[in-house]
């Protein structure tokens, strides 16, 4: 079983627009893929950047290729969007992870 994490850096001015917008547009999309299932979106308490809050959003799929074709296509299309959308007030990475307890 894998964890895909992406993490994402925003700026105060554009958290609560954001996290509506994870909730309503990129967990659906990704849920809807059949791939990922068991999404949570947490705010992390770590420190960071100055002036800006980082959400981790980790969701489980069974296969690492699948999660990594959707990552490569639907999800950059998604993460495509925000930059647009919110430009220098929004930055992500994704990782993938193997669980193994």
């Amino acid at each position: 079983m894998y964890l895909y994490n992406t993490t994402f850096v925003v700026t105060p001015a554009i958290k609560d627009k954001f996290i509506a917008w994870a909730k309503d547009q990129y967990i659906a999309t990704a849920l809807d893929s059949g791939i990922f299932y068991s999404p949570i979106l947490s705010r992390i308490l770590a420190e960071h950047e100055p002036g800006t809050v980082a959400y981790a959003l980790q969701m489980r799929a069974k296969s690492v290729n699948e999660a990594n074709a959707w990552h490569e296509s639907a999800g950059d299309d998604m993460r495509k969007i925000c930059s647009m959308k919110w430009g220098d007030s929004f930055l992500h990475f994704s990782t993938f992870m193997q669980i193994v307890g």
